[in-house]
């Protein structure tokens, strides 16, 4: 800063002399600092500092022009040279008049020249010290307003430490000083103030992320909390909430995991996920059911590949290298078995060749052409792709799906997507998906496959999203249905339905349908064994038929209603199923059906009574299940059943 600027800061003329006002210029600076404490708003406190250090740094320089235009040392010494100058002077002068004036003149003479000399040698020192002094008091006051302006600096940026430092700093210099006091309150203000900001942003980052359920977020942001207040009790509960919520979420993942491989039949990598779920949850039932089903599902592995091996040599020793149903058959029998065997596989396609292979696109671009063109035993094999139409098949065929996904899908208004007909004895549909491209409210749908009186075995299937049922059986019709997967159907997964319609479903899911995951009802018969039915609508299984029925080691669990509904059968056994976590209840049992044995039946924790029984039908005949110990959750007597 220049002299200019200095004095347009002052507010000063160019021939005005500063150190006249200096006393009002002390006092303009404290009006000015004392806004800057009192302003309402920290913008307005910034403008105030930043103006006060500008009138600081004009007082500085009017302060260090003066500092070099009077040096005390220098002073001192130009006394003491006029000190000697002087003395020299009266000396001569003395010795000139001692030959005219007397003994008793001079002797006086001499006595008022050294009271001269020690007064003004006494006047020159207190002058010079006076001065010094001076000088000292104006660094003094100029040090203490650099430091005040560099700790307000400091405070608009809150370096806390800093300013603390400058403000004892001028205690040493001015003890009591109010600058030093009213600082020492502003860092003791503003450190609160930023406490509270800091706990209030990391409180709310902690409670966004436990809201998006990002646990370790919540749990860092909690943690700077507690680094400056160890005991908020706000975040300690929030913490205490995501201890339990990570264990639950974690539950939950193991959960899933089982219940993915489960679902895929990966019997071994579902059981590590299993334990992991007794050991926290040692008597959860739907855990207990995995366990078993998985252990079971081992055993089963393992004789079925020693069975796929017994029909893989059989099947060699009768190769003669042309077609034969039976070979075929057996072939086929023990890739089902070990689908994994390479050796399995590669003699299947040995086998299968002898017949006639139509392959699609290649042979025939249409999947419908094919099936047209096809003889009975012809084996049609469908590249990977989306094939849209209602496709009809009118002779038993070995449709197969290649390697990848192949869909066959139509609208639902146009009808199913693949149709067998009565002619159609001994087809076989191999890992193909079914399901419409669209969806329809109308009373009467279509399914995605309908059987209509012909005798078809479906294997590694996978119907979805179906206007109606996921497969419809009726007029007779006869499946086999082996590790298919039926979901989000518009009515039942399967229904089998009419006299002499049946089937036996084994090994594969119903999960999601808007009604029923298996149906079977109005003289159909059929075979249920070693399924999941989960997260319908309506029941896992519903029999309603006059038929024979079998429904065995079936895991039923999470239906919207009940489990199993036996509302009426001609006789058959439901056995060594688990039942779990179903709405409505386990199962119900009505009096039409009580004909069927009911025994080794496992009831979990359903949210209703695991066993509801119809008018007329005694709990003594369903004492060989196994029931949960929460009282008045085991059986319901006297339930109206229609």
């Amino acid at each position: 800063m220049d002299a200019e600027q200095a004095r347009r800061v002052l507010g000063l003329q160019s021939d005005d002399d500063w150190a006249i006002h200096e006393s009002s210029f002390q006092a303009a600076r404290q009006q000015i600092a004392d806004l800057v404490w009192k302003s309402p708003t920290e913008a307005m406190a910034q403008r105030y500092q930043e103006g006060l250090m500008e009138f600081d740094r004009a007082l500085a320089f009017f302060r260090e022009q003066k500092s070099l235009a009077v040096d005390p040392p220098e002073q001192d010494e130009a006394a003491l040279r006029t000190f000697d100058a002087v003395a020299e002077t009266l000396v001569a002068e003395e010795q000139a008049e001692a030959s005219s004036v007397v003994t008793t003149s001079r002797s006086g003479s001499r006595g008022l020249l050294w009271f001269f000399l020690l007064a003004l040698v006494v006047g020159a020192t207190l002058f010079g010290l006076r001065e010094w002094q001076n000088q000292q008091e104006a660094k003094r006051q100029l040090q203490v307003a650099r430091w005040e302006a560099e700790a307000a600096d400091h405070l608009s940026k809150r370096r806390w430490q800093d300013a603390l430092v400058l403000y004892q700093n001028i205690e040493a210099l001015e003890q009591n000083s109010d600058i030093a006091v009213k600082g020492r309150r502003s860092i003791e203000a503003g450190m609160v103030e930023e406490q509270e900001q800091y706990i209030g942003y990391w409180s709310g980052e902690a409670i966004a992320a436990f809201d998006g359920s990002r646990w370790e977020e919540a749990k860092a942001a909690i943690a700077k909390v507690f680094l400056v207040q160890p005991r908020h009790e706000e975040m300690k509960a929030l913490a205490e909430k995501i201890t339990f919520m990570q264990s639950a979420g974690l539950r939950q993942q193991w959960k899933d995991q089982a219940q993915a491989a489960m679902d895929q039949r990966q019997w071994a990598a579902a059981l590590p996920w299993i334990e992991k779920i007794l050991q926290a949850e040692p008597r959860n039932d739907t855990a207990i059911a995995w366990k078993s089903a998985a252990e079971q599902g081992i055993q089963t592995e393992r004789e079925n590949q020693r069975r796929a091996e017994e029909l893989y040599q059989q099947a060699r020793s009768l190769d003669q290298g042309n077609y034969n149903p039976q070979l075929l058959e057996l072939v086929s029998q023990a890739k089902k078995l070990a689908p994994e065997d390479q050796r399995i596989a590669a003699l299947y396609e040995k086998v299968a060749s002898y017949g006639r292979t139509i392959r699609v696109p290649q042979d025939y671009p249409q999947l419908q052409a094919a099936l047209d063109a096809a003889r009975a035993n012809d084996r049609i094999v469908i590249e990977p792709g989306v094939y849209e139409g209602s496709f009809i098949a009118s002779v038993a065929v070995l449709l197969e799906a290649a390697s990848g996904e192949v869909i066959l899908s139509c609208p639902a208004e146009t009808g199913p997507a693949l149709t067998f007909r009565s002619e159609v004895q001994g087809a076989k549909v191999s890992g193909i998906h079914f399901r419409h491209s669209s969806l329809v409210t109308e009373t009467e749908r279509y399914s995605a496959v309908l059987v209509a009186g012909a005798k078809v075995s479906f294997d590694s299937c996978h119907f979805q999203r179906a206007a109606g049922h996921g497969m419809a059986v009726i007029q007779g019709g006869e499946v086999s249905i082996e590790q298919c997967r039926f979901e989000e159907n518009g009515w039942d997964g399967i229904s089998v339905q009419e006299n002499k319609s049946q089937a036996q479903i084994r090994n594969s899911v119903f999960l999601a349908n808007i009604h029923h995951g298996i149906e079977v009802w109005n003289q159909a018969t059929a075979v249920v064994e070693n399924n999941r039915c989960a997260d319908n609508c309506l029941n896992g299984i519903l029999i309603d038929t006059k038929a024979v029925v079998t429904v065995k080691a079936n895991q039923l669990n999470s239906n919207r209603d009940y489990g199993i509904v036996l509302r009426a059968a001609g006789g058959g056994v439901v056995e060594g199923n688990r039942i779990a976590e179903n709405l409505l209840g386990g199962m119900v049992a009505g009096a039409k059906a009580k004909g069927v044995a009911c025994t080794r039946n496992v009831f979990g924790e359903n949210v209703g009574p695991s066993l509801s029984l119809g008018e007329g039908l005694g709990a003594e005949a369903y004492a060989q299940n196994q029931f949960p110990s929460t009282p008045g959750k085991s059986i319901r007597l006297n339930m109206p059943v229609e």
